[in-house]
């Protein structure tokens, strides 16, 4: 059985997407891609940042290790300001010596790593260790 339209021919259905859907959607795709872009962009700042904390880090505590290491009366604990002679390309590491400090016989070291950080300013990274004549 046939059915009586109003129309003599058949309605066309509408097939595909029109330009204003499509440029729609490549809109809203761009905004996206443009939203992790800058997400890419912000992690590797925060994980370059990161990087150079750690090296910081473990320069001082090297340093650390290699102060306690040392006997009591060694030069590189005599009361003062000390340096390290030859840091890594972009790093200065500095220590302190501060005698009969907290206690009697023991001395209190201070040890800073110092780097660049992002914008090329100075990021020091401070230790404090007691080293006992005992």
């Amino acid at each position: 059985m046939k059915r009586l339209g109003l129309f003599l021919h058949d309605p066309v259905e509408p097939e595909g997407f029109t330009l204003v859907e499509v440029m729609l959607a490549v809109g809203i795709l761009a905004i996206g891609i443009l939203a992790v872009a800058s997400m890419q962009i912000g992690a590797t700042n925060a994980n370059s940042s990161a990087y150079r904390l750690t090296e910081r880090t473990a320069l001082a505590e090297a340093r650390v290790e290699f102060l306690l290491s040392l006997p009591y009366g060694h030069p590189d604990l005599a009361s003062g300001n000390h340096a390290d002679p030859l840091p890594p390309p972009g790093y200065a590491i500095v220590w302190t010596v501060r005698d009969n400090f907290p206690v009697l016989n023991s001395k209190l070291i201070t040890v800073t790593a110092t780097g660049q950080g992002r914008a090329g300013a100075a990021r020091p990274l401070t230790m404090r260790i007691v080293k006992s004549s005992i």
